[in-house]
């Protein structure tokens, strides 16, 4: 299911308490435990192979062999909890957006689709979404048919992209990072603070870009990367993207 900014911007809203989000950045440790079923753990250099490892001492079902490779997080989700592994190593702003990334994930990925699953196929399936039994074929069939997965999820947040990602995965990874940039800085919210008078009558697109930037990092704890990509998105939702002066000014 494809969701609108829109859509995810409300599901923050109803569904996280607005008092852990009056003050930035997010303590997105205190606000995950406080409004969902999922834990945070922190490893040291987080590798698939650390991911196996820790799902086998869970003894939880690690599914097919993954090629070992550096993460910044992971999620599993299983029986209607959520487990967010995070690189101990990485700095506190990556640690903040992969957290709140991989929530993402449990919310859009797992959990609503979930209880999408029970009010379609009744709240017999639930021994199947919680990996107690195989699916019926009537439940397989029915699941086909709502576009529905009865399987447990998991998610990696890799460090680098290793080849093209299908289009179902495209879209769950944008949709998670949404909700991460929506949780740990809203668009509403940064939108309404940008002022540009302090740079005279005209303000390059530059500078704006610039101040943008750096009220997400040092305001709001996102990550550099992250920060210069959302910074230009929001300029150009609240109509202080590149103008005309900015090309007159290339010549």
């Amino acid at each position: 299911m494809i969701y609108a900014r829109s859509e995810i911007a409300g599901s923050v809203e109803q569904s996280w308490d607005s008092e852990l989000r009056a003050e930035y950045p997010c303590d997105i440790i205190e606000a995950v435990s406080y409004n969902l079923d999922v834990s945070l753990e922190f490893i040291p250099d987080l590798t698939v192979a650390k991911v196996a490892d820790w799902m086998r001492r869970k003894k939880i079902p690690a599914g097919a062999t993954l090629s070992n490779r550096r993460l910044y997080g992971c999620l599993v989700a299983v029986q209607g909890i959520g487990f967010i592994l995070v690189d101990e190593n990485a700095s506190p702003e990556e640690q903040r957006f992969t957290a709140a990334h991989e929530v993402g994930h449990y919310l859009f990925d797992y959990l609503y689709p979930r209880k999408e699953a029970l009010e379609k196929l009744g709240e017999g399936v639930m021994e199947t979404l919680n990996g107690l039994r195989q699916a019926t074929l009537s439940e397989r069939q029915a699941a086909v048919l709502s576009g529905l997965k009865l399987d447990m999820f998991f998610s990696l947040m890799e460090r680098s992209g290793d080849g093209a990602a299908s289009f179902e995965t495209h879209c769950s990874e944008t949709r998670a990072d949404d909700f991460a940039l929506e949780l740990l800085a809203p668009a509403s919210r940064i939108t309404g603070l940008l002022d540009f008078s302090g740079f005279g009558r005209h303000s390059t697109f530059e500078q704006r870009l610039a101040a943008t930037r750096a009220s997400l990092i040092n305001e709001f704890g996102l990550p550099e990367g992250i920060a210069e990509r959302y910074a230009t998105h929001l300029l150009e939702l609240a109509g202080y993207g590149p103008t005309a002066f900015d090309s007159f000014l290339k010549f």
